[in-house]
């Protein structure tokens, strides 16, 4: 009962943080760029998202020291050197995905497995995180005309379908081989 509880908690911190940076992204859209709004968004969406980062390490640090099971292999403690490295590699991800147009998911699961995330965990991490992202870029499309809604769910049955071939692919992969080394090589 208590996993549910904690896993529904997750999911509205997420949906929560989701809600706030489509508004945000909304908004910047439809102000006109260069005005006082438009640069006050800008301006503050990099410090709200540190304090989210800080405040989810901040509960994810006081729930490991109530945790009752021993760490596994591949679980996390959170140090305040890891949560820097994190922000500055989330920016950086984004001002590189930004810059070069490719997903902040591609620079995210190497950063993940630097800080000693098991290949599994940070590739689920990332695609998890391109999932709300994603998300949001294409409302955002829809809302603004520039995508119609038809071929929105084209994209999305095409792409669903796409990784569920690549998941049950690569799971025979790995079970058949015994190493994890594929995955280690293609987040790398």
């Amino acid at each position: 009962k208590q996993l549910i509880i904690d896993a529904l908690k997750k999911c509205a911190l997420m949906l929560a943080i989701w809600i706030f940076m489509f508004v945000f992204l909304t908004l910047k859209n439809i102000s006109q760029c260069g005005s006082a709004l438009y640069w006050g968004l800008i301006s503050a969406v990099c410090p709200f998202l540190m304090l989210v980062t800080c405040f989810i390490v901040w509960w994810l640090r006081k729930k490991e020291a109530n945790r009752t099971r021993p760490l596994l292999k591949g679980d996390l403690v959170w140090s305040w050197k890891q949560v820097a490295g994190i922000i500055a590699g989330g920016i950086g991800a984004g001002f590189f995905s930004a810059f070069l147009g490719i997903g902040g998911g591609i620079l995210i699961g190497p950063l993940l497995l630097t800080l000693g995330l098991m290949s599994q965990v940070a590739t689920a991490t990332s695609s998890f995180m391109l999932v709300f992202t994603s998300a949001s870029s294409s409302a955002q499309y829809i809302l603004m005309g520039k995508l119609q809604l038809y071929f929105a769910l084209w994209y999305v049955a095409i792409g669903f379908t796409s990784a569920l071939v690549g998941q049950f692919l690569f799971v025979r992969i790995v079970k058949k081989s015994g190493k994890q080394s594929f995955v280690d090589f293609l987040l790398a």
